[in-house]
């Protein structure tokens, strides 16, 4: 099967169509660290979303195999060779996690009717279970993200009927044994979960309609009430939230709008000062799915899928954005060859105190990573 950018960007591309975009050139980029030449993860894949633990890159993809066009591929490479591990399942693989002894993938069916699955597999004896998290059966768009630790987990997956639907975001765990094993449901779409030491978590999702911009919405699980407190973190305008916690410590990224036009910046603040500060990062507008947000090497990274002006649509790239020593700066990981044209993000991560991105290319259908020198 050879992946073409009419079916996998014209889906990106679809559920953006209201993003107009653009993004800084690679000659800003002087304090971020120069990025080692990719390395092949898979062909034929696509839907990748990862985990980065020490020196491992651990994740999940759909490839072509011999059972058909979707299999659930799970994998791990050190940077070099790359282990490849067939499921048995067929789906879309939406969000994954890994506590450094088993992956833990989420994922729908290929045409997304709603159901929604969790494979855990043990790394080294290849164990597999897997647990039903949605039964629902209707047409809608699932989304999710996951953390795992000690061997459990917090799930979270949003179905939309489309994108101009709110949606809601729902809930199972098993690390936190005070609280119900599902929480109640959330309004809001697009999850981003951050895991807080080993029995607590931080949910940030989008709540409203495409159409009208939307809210950023933080919640922490209670267990006072065995619900969710709610805090608002942006009234309006803004969509595709990220969030990251470390060393006590909350970070969020999420996108706005700048104006009528359809432009949009990447916004970011966090809590290191005991209140929230803002920052905006990028000024450009530039289309995106969710950025992903970390810290590497005590620098705090965002990278994001973006295009450069005038391009067209489906010319999409990655972009990287590191703060360091309290001044933001990008890279842009394209050279302008037919190799680093049509990528999107796929995951990202640090690897040994430096960032690692892994990217795929909507129009060959291969997945590469690639980590800072």
């Amino acid at each position: 099967m050879r992946l073409r950018r009419s079916g996998v960007v014209a889906g990106l591309v679809a559920g953006l169509t209201a993003l107009v975009v653009g993004v800084a050139t690679a000659g800003t980029a002087a304090a971020v660290g120069v990025f080692a030449a990719a390395v092949t993860v898979g062909t034929n894949c696509q839907d990748a979303k990862v985990k980065v633990s020490g020196t491992t890159l651990y994740g999940v993809m759909r490839c072509a195999t011999a059972t058909g066009p979707n299999e659930i591929v799970m994998f791990r490479s050190n940077g070099t060779t790359t282990t490849r591990i067939r499921t048995g399942y067929n789906g879309k693989p939406i969000a994954f996690g890994d506590d450094g002894t088993s992956y833990f993938a989420m994922y729908t069916p290929a045409d997304q009717d709603g159901r929604v699955w969790l494979i855990k597999r043990n790394h080294t004896t290849g164990a597999q279970t897997r647990t039903t998290l949605s039964t629902n059966t209707t047409s809608v768009e699932a989304e999710g993200a996951v953390v795992a630790t000690g061997g459990k987990y917090w799930a979270v997956w949003s179905l939309r009927n489309g994108a101009e639907s709110t949606g809601f975001t729902y809930t199972r765990q098993t690390l936190t044994t005070s609280l119900p094993t599902a929480l109640p449901r959330v309004a809001g779409h697009r999850p981003a979960l951050a895991l807080r030491g080993t029995t607590t978590v931080t949910l940030v999702v989008a709540d409203g309609g495409l159409s009208s911009g939307e809210q950023i919405v933080r919640y922490l699980p209670s267990t006072a009430t065995d619900t969710w407190s709610r805090t608002v973190m942006r009234q309006a305008d803004a969509f595709l939230p990220a969030v990251h916690y470390s060393g006590g410590v909350t970070r969020m990224a999420w996108l706005e709008i700048v104006d009528a036009l359809g432009h949009y910046k990447l916004v970011y603040q966090d809590n290191a000062s005991g209140s929230w500060v803002r920052k905006t990062v990028s000024t450009s507008g530039w289309l995106s799915s969710a950025p992903r947000l970390f810290t590497s090497n005590g620098n705090v990274t965002v990278a994001w899928t973006g295009r450069s002006a005038g391009s067209p649509l489906s010319e999409t790239h990655v972009v990287v954005a590191q703060r360091v020593a309290g001044t933001w700066t990008t890279r842009n990981l394209t050279d302008g060859t037919a190799a680093n044209r049509f990528l999107r993000l796929s995951g990202a991560g640090s690897w040994g105190g430096r960032a690692v991105v892994v990217m795929e290319n909507a129009d060959s259908g291969t997945v590469t990573s690639r980590r800072q020198s």
